[in-house]
């Protein structure tokens, strides 16, 4: 029999494009029992379905813009249509995802060699195990926590593919900063002038009403939430600063102040602190050697902090400035007033309670709002490896550390090999965003966290490889050799 010279490829793409869609809407209907959003929810998962299987680094952008703007998309959509239990939108990354991963596992193009990726195989099993854990109140808890926690996650093993170093590049400067300004320059408006009509609905109806300060309620651009929108812009102002400290993209430098503003707007003074702080480490890594590391960022904390104090005291002066601006002042002024020590005293509580109380963990949807409608909920302890410690026990709470410490590891020995734009752009991420890497609703985030891992992982890998076999090296490695070794080399 004579067959076609693509039939192999064209049934493996058929049948996964077949299955992926049956189960996206089976579960978009699943979620929303309404026709309508089921309609729209099944027609954006097989238009990206089918642009991953023509177009994988195309489906790829499409997906981080669409994820920008999913939550204006979805309180647009419950407006229209009305609110459903759950939000069939939130399935469209996770099917892309689950595309892509599917045929690098057919195709056998899955690194798992490194010590990271091991490390994710086994967090992987223990989300999976997790389950059918019955403390955290039954089986369709436990499902949604693992799409929370492990659909970002798998990002990872995406970005190890097709995160090259040029469309990681193009990534971050091209949509990632964009979609940042154009975030800060909504959340502008809705400082100014209030939110529309129907983001008001959404921030009654999601509760987010309550994080209200005075009158005035935080802006979230487009967004879900205003954290996710202070860390997303965040990101991007470490991008471009990363460009400015190695003078390869400086020509949007000017736009760092703007994103910075548009983070203090969002309300969390912890999110406008960390992101000094990161730009105060990245300058000092700028540095030509590790000793003078230390004493620049000494300088920088005490020139960057020094300019926020001083800013946030004329900011404290005035008095017709908004609440949310005050609010900052008041909490960088007088951190006694603050609630840095709650939020500590809550992440360290978290690793006791799975360390000690329940080593085996609650399960891995027990800190998600599903356990919150279940009645079973453990609570939210504000960052990822406090809740993992507590869903996954003492040896997910061991692995998930392991993990970041690895991750950033290799982020900083990247910068030293590198010492390009996009290694230290790679750091500020990588840095800035822990106890964020895995939090179960910044839904945008954690895709571009995971994705920008997994980059991290190929590109450094690569440059190694580079390094390892230089033929210049190789040759003065080989002339240093003493001769009976060269001999029995030959």
């Amino acid at each position: 029999m004579i067959r076609a010279p693509h039939d192999d490829k064209f049934l493996g793409g058929t049948v996964i494009v077949i299955s992926a869609i049956a189960g996206c809407m089976f579960l978009t209907w699943r979620m929303s029992t309404r026709f309508d959003q089921t309609v729209v929810a099944g027609l954006l998962i097989f238009v990206m379905i089918e642009l991953a299987l023509v177009s994988p680094k195309a489906a790829i952008v499409a997906t981080m813009i669409y994820q920008t703007i999913n939550g204006d998309l979805r309180r647009i959509l419950m407006a229209i249509a009305g609110r459903a239990g759950n939000d069939p939108l939130l399935l469209v990354a996770p099917a892309v995802m689950a595309t892509l991963f599917l045929v690098l596992l057919i195709k056998g193009e899955l690194h798992t060699r490194s010590r990271l990726s091991r490390m994710i195989i086994w967090l992987t099993i223990l989300m999976i195990l997790q389950t059918f854990n019955p403390l955290q109140g039954g089986p369709a808890v436990g499902v949604f926590g693992l799409f929370l926690f492990l659909c970002p996650l798998s990002w990872y093993w995406v970005g190890q593919h097709y995160g090259t170093r040029e469309f990681i590049e193009k990534l971050l400067v091209q949509v990632i900063v964009p979609m940042a300004i154009l975030a800060s320059v909504f959340s502008f408006y809705q400082a100014a002038f209030g939110v529309f009509d129907y983001q008001y609905d959404w921030y009654v109806q999601s509760g987010m009403i309550a994080q209200a300060l005075g009158n005035m309620l935080r802006p979230s651009g487009f967004f879900p939430s205003p954290t996710e929108m202070g860390l997303f812009v965040s990101i991007a102002a470490l991008i471009l600063w990363a460009g400015f400290l190695t003078k390869t993209r400086m020509v949007l430098t000017w736009l760092i102040p703007v994103l910075i503003w548009a983070a203090l707007l969002q309300g969390s003074r912890g999110i406008v602190v960390t992101t000094i702080f990161v730009g105060c480490l990245m300058w000092a890594m700028s540095g030509k050697t590790q000793r003078s590391w230390l004493p620049r960022m000494v300088l920088a904390v005490v020139v960057g902090f020094g300019g926020l104090i001083y800013t946030m005291t004329q900011v404290g002066e005035s008095a017709d400035l908004n609440p949310i601006l005050k609010h900052q002042a008041k909490g960088v002024l007088n951190p006694e007033e603050s609630t840095a020590q709650a939020h500590g005293l809550m992440m360290l509580s978290g690793v006791l309670i799975g360390t000690f109380q329940n080593p085996v963990g609650y399960g891995i949807g027990s800190t998600t709002i599903a356990a919150d409608r279940a009645n079973t909920a453990i609570g939210d302890m504000e960052v990822d490896f406090s809740n993992l410690f507590m869903s996954l026990g003492v040896v997910g709470g061991v692995i998930y550390l392991i993990i970041i410490g690895l991750v950033v590891v290799r982020a900083i020995q990247f910068w030293n090999r590198d010492r390009s734009f996009i290694s230290l752009a790679l750091v500020g991420i990588c840095v800035s965003q822990l106890g964020h890497y895995l939090t179960g609703m910044h839904f945008t985030l954690t895709v571009i966290i995971w994705f920008s891992i997994g980059s991290l992982e190929r590109i450094s890998r690569e440059s190694m490889s580079e390094t390892t076999y230089d033929p210049a090296m190789v040759l003065v490695r080989e002339q240093k050799m003493p001769k009976l070794l060269r001999m029995t080399q030959t």
